[in-house]
């Protein structure tokens, strides 16, 4: 089993949250990669695993949070580096090479991240090409 997805399940309850995150790890062979509140009254859960897996997880998580649920997505086939990034564990000189970069191009950090990724994703063919006027 390849893990090379992830899956989110945002909703508007904290309890509503318990028991999505319940019924998603029951659905299907996933990760919990985190589940928790992030702001008053809202609760978040994130899995990994294999592009069905995570699919089928997530959909139990969106039938066991009914009303409560904000939005949810399956992002499949992600970029293996994203997983470090997801736990933290990214390694301090890829880290300085990218601030590198992103001063080179006059850019903060985050903005050459969201340049990065929106770059791979057109690549990968997950966005529409940009439309020129």
């Amino acid at each position: 089993m390849a893990i090379n997805s992830i899956g989110l399940v945002e909703l508007s309850s904290i309890a509503s949250g318990f028991q999505a995150c319940d019924a998603m790890l029951k659905a299907s062979y996933v990760e919990l990669v985190l589940a928790r509140s992030i702001c008053s009254g809202k609760y978040i859960v994130l899995v990994k695993g294999d592009v069905a897996a995570v699919e089928a997880s997530v959909e139990s998580g969106c039938r066991a949070g009914d009303l409560a649920i904000v939005d949810s997505m399956v992002i499949p086939n992600l970029h293996e580096s994203v997983f470090p990034a997801l736990a933290g564990i990214n390694k301090a000189e890829t880290l300085e090479a990218l601030r590198r970069w992103a001063d080179d191009d006059l850019r903060s950090v985050n903005a050459q991240v969201e340049f990065l990724l929106r770059r791979a994703l057109l690549d990968a063919g997950r966005l529409p090409k940009p439309t020129t006027a």
